[in-house]
């Protein structure tokens, strides 16, 4: 009877601890799901919006993500625990103001050191309320226990999340990120400080071929009248005279060489074929600020270099028309503007060949329904020059770039003009690294007639050398 009564109890015991320690994973795995999925914080400092979160990991992390551009991370604490700050969005007004001055650059760093105990703590405080509510919330539906039981289990849940935490915190260390790791496009910053570096190493040159630049400019157009091949086209009414660039990848040069070629040939506007920035970041902005004093109009179409950040930053320049999917009519001429497929999906590149086939011919086909619907235009942009490959018979004259290869192609059905890279494809064209030639197309168009001639103009910094190149698309008519 003893022994029977002995089993009973300890059966009874062993049901009870089992229970316990079913209650006890159950508030665990509640705790790390809703902090999986509910944990994340948006926050704002100083101009710059992100995203904080704390994900379970087998390995202590910290993972800043720059989407689309790749992640910077480091080993930086031992504790099971992945934390990762998604960057969302930077004001460029706040960077402008709070960092172009020292003073002002100054105050912001200590600003933002004297608020991040703050924000960590308030970090740190919403993970443990959400562990509390996944353990409670979990126990509570799955054990219909009593509303007692579940709250001890939401007691667990939170004091095994602020464990964690506090492991995460005693153990962090910042300097992890002197030897960070690097993965997507953002892989090429290590290349690119280098890259700058040797920039600054040779600043005086820099400068002084900045300098020839201009002053290769000036001497070209002051003796432009001597160039008989030019003829005088502008003076023809019905003719109108576009500035053709693509591709400056944030090459303030490049942004020079455009106004100067706008002014001198006295353009009616610009059409800009895509990739102003490299990627697509908005502290690139403050590169293509240049832009602002323009005094013709500038369309612009986004190539897959750029993000939706520069496209509103250049919705918000006066003079500036972003075309992404539409039609814009200036000087009696429609053009129909539609950006890199790869730009509407948020990357730079695409995974493989047959990902891009697959996109290539989605993108082709939508675009020719687009413009059954809304008919021919007179000039059709779009950035990648293999998307506009396909699209020759759309319009009399089609701008494309990407290739940053200089291209004029005629068929029956119209003209196709790729006008290379005007900024000598990105930094690089600083310090003529490169056999890239700042390169660009004017184009002389006639309302209902179509392209009918074209100055092809090359600087080569290495030469410090212009060429220009006439050449009739339409001899029958009398430029």
């Amino acid at each position: 009877m003893n022994d029977k009564v002995r089993s009973w109890c300890r059966n009874i015991i062993m049901a009870k601890w089992a229970r316990v320690l079913a209650l006890a994973a159950t508030a665990l795995v509640g705790a790390l799901l809703t902090v999986y999925f509910l944990g994340s914080m948006g926050m704002s400092m100083q101009g710059v919006t992100f995203r904080v979160s704390a994900l379970p990991a087998l390995h202590g992390a910290t993972i800043l993500d720059l989407s689309p551009f790749g992640q910077v991370w480091a080993k930086t604490h031992r504790a099971p625990l992945q934390l990762r700050v998604k960057f969302e969005e930077i004001s460029v007004d706040s960077i402008k103001t709070d960092w172009t001055d020292k003073s002002a650059r100054d105050k912001t760093l200590s600003t933002m050191r004297k608020r991040v105990p703050g924000v960590v703590g308030q970090f740190a405080l919403r993970e443990v309320a959400v562990g509390f509510a996944g353990g409670f919330l979990l126990v509570l539906l799955l054990w219909r226990s009593r509303l007692r039981t579940a709250l001890v289990s939401g007691f667990g849940g939170a004091a095994l999340v602020a464990l964690v935490l506090v492991s995460a915190g005693l153990s962090y260390n910042v300097n992890a990120f002197r030897e960070p790791h690097f993965e997507g496009p953002i892989s090429m910053a290590p290349a690119a400080i280098k890259m700058v570096g040797n920039s600054l190493d040779n600043i005086d040159q820099i400068k002084d071929r900045t300098g020839q630049v201009v002053s290769n400019i000036k001497n070209l157009f002051a003796n432009i009248d001597s160039l008989a091949v030019l003829g005088n086209p502008i003076k023809e009414k019905e003719t109108r005279a576009i500035l053709l660039v693509s591709d400056l990848h944030s090459n303030m040069i490049g942004v020079q060489f455009m106004k100067t070629l706008a002014e001198h040939f006295k353009v009616d506007f610009i059409i800009d074929a895509g990739d102003i920035t490299d990627l697509g970041s908005p502290l690139e902005a403050g590169m293509i600020e240049g832009l602002r004093n323009l005094d013709v109009p500038h369309v612009f179409v986004p190539g897959n270099h750029d993000t939706p950040q520069i496209a509103r930053f250049l919705s918000g320049i006066k003079s500036t028309y972003v075309l992404n999917g539409g039609t814009i009519t200036l000087d009696g001429l429609r053009i129909y503007g539609s950006p890199d497929p790869l730009f509407q999906l948020g990357k730079v590149e695409a995974k493989d060949e047959e990902e891009w086939d697959r996109i290539l011919n989605i993108q082709t086909k939508a675009l020719r329904t687009a413009l059954q619907k809304q008919g021919r235009p007179d000039i059709l942009v779009v950035h990648n020059q293999w998307v506009a490959d396909g699209l020759i018979d759309e319009a009399p004259l089609i701008v494309t770039g990407h290739t940053h290869s200089l291209d004029l192609e005629q068929s029956d059905h119209g003209v196709l003009i790729n006008p290379g890279t005007t900024g000598a494809a990105g930094l690089r064209g600083f310090y003529s690294q490169t056999d890239l030639p700042y390169s660009a197309v004017i184009v002389y168009v006639r309302p209902k007639i179509g392209p009918v001639a074209a100055d092809i103009i090359k600087y080569d910094p290495r030469s410090a050398r212009f060429s220009l190149d006439r050449q009739l698309l339409n001899p029958d008519v009398k430029i």
